[in-house]
């Protein structure tokens, strides 16, 4: 017998062992199959090595949610050759499918929907359209958090990233990636979520450390200024295709003097808009898109909160330098 050591990125609990038995038996009987959950590595074995067998391996490991970054000591970018639009639009689907299997992300996603669902009962609001409209007249502690992140090399990891905390983290409102820096930021309100920011953005295959978590002071609003209150308006976009689209987009948008700051990603078919006064002002931001032929709904609707940081001197050490 011959044998293949595949290296995966998201195994963690008997569920995942489980489930990668159970994927592989059509294929390779189930005491050929050892998986060592420590080391995240599947050892197959076979009766001859070829590149068939290590394919349909490595494609069934994939379609159930497992993403393979290694097989034996061959270092592999992408799973049998997958291209990297596959990658940015595969990886939802691939992560709902690992979720089908896995017992431990069910339960920690009933758990995370458990302590949603109990934050938001507490919150007041309106609503537009289904849209609620959180009240920011309760005074919440919020803190912002700075991660350093490793392993991102393109706007895809990225992306990867943000749509990861995104997706499982939905009461994180404030989060951001610098690629350059390769760093991350969040507002929250909650200093645990640190720690489970930190763990998901490891989950998709990165290094994350917390670098520090600052305590943050909003400042005094004028009562006599209401009406300028700012709030943050997050919206999915259809029929954008191409650079021109999103010009076209831009144009319209920027006609309308309500609107503080805004950004549209064609990637993502979303935009976000600063405005002011939402329950009047969305729907002219509707009719506008609409206008220009473009499909308008509205996602989330939050306030903006100006915050400041608290002053604090922090000591850098700095290597290389030899003048003045």
């Amino acid at each position: 017998m011959e044998y293949y050591i595949f290296a995966l990125d998201n195994i963690h609990c008997q569920s995942c062992q489980e489930s990668i038995v159970r994927v592989l038996e059509p294929i390779v009987p189930s005491d050929h199959v050892l998986v060592d959950i420590a080391e995240k590595t599947v050892t197959v074995a076979v009766p001859t090595r070829t590149e068939d067998i290590k394919n349909q391996i490595i494609e069934r490991l994939y379609n159930a949610g497992f993403d393979v970054i290694m097989v034996d000591d061959h270092g592999a970018d992408t799973p049998f050759g997958h291209s990297l639009w596959d990658i940015l639009w595969g990886k939802r689907k691939r992560t709902k499918k690992h979720h089908e299997y896995c017992k431990s992300c069910q339960d920690e996603k009933r758990q995370r929907k458990s302590t949603s669902s109990s934050a938001t009962g507490e919150k007041n609001g309106g609503s537009l359209e289904g849209v609620t409209i959180v009240d920011s007249a309760v005074e919440t502690q919020l803190y912002r958090v700075i991660f350093s992140i490793g392993g991102m090399t393109c706007a895809a990891c990225q992306n990867s990233v943000s749509a990861a905390v995104s997706d499982q983290l939905p009461e994180v409102t404030e989060f951001g990636v610098d690629l350059l820096t390769k760093s991350g930021m969040a507002v929250v309100d909650d200093k645990r979520l640190a720690n489970r920011i930190q763990q998901i953005i490891e989950d998709v295959g990165y290094d994350c450390e917390v670098v520090e978590i600052v305590p943050l002071e909003k400042q005094a609003s004028d009562p006599e200024d209401e009406h300028n209150k700012l709030f943050k308006v997050s919206a999915s976009l259809g029929g954008m295709t191409c650079a021109s689209c999103v010009n076209a987009v831009n144009e319209q948008v920027k006609l309308l003097p309500f609107i503080k700051s805004f950004n549209v990603s064609l990637m993502n078919n979303s935009a976000e808009f600063v405005i002011t006064e939402p329950k009047v002002n969305v729907d002219k931001i509707k009719n506008a898109i609409e206008d220009a032929g473009y499909e308008f709904s509205v996602v989330s609707i939050m306030p903006v909160v100006t915050v400041k940081s608290q002053s604090r001197t922090v000591n850098l050490s700095v290597t290389g330098m030899f003048c003045g």
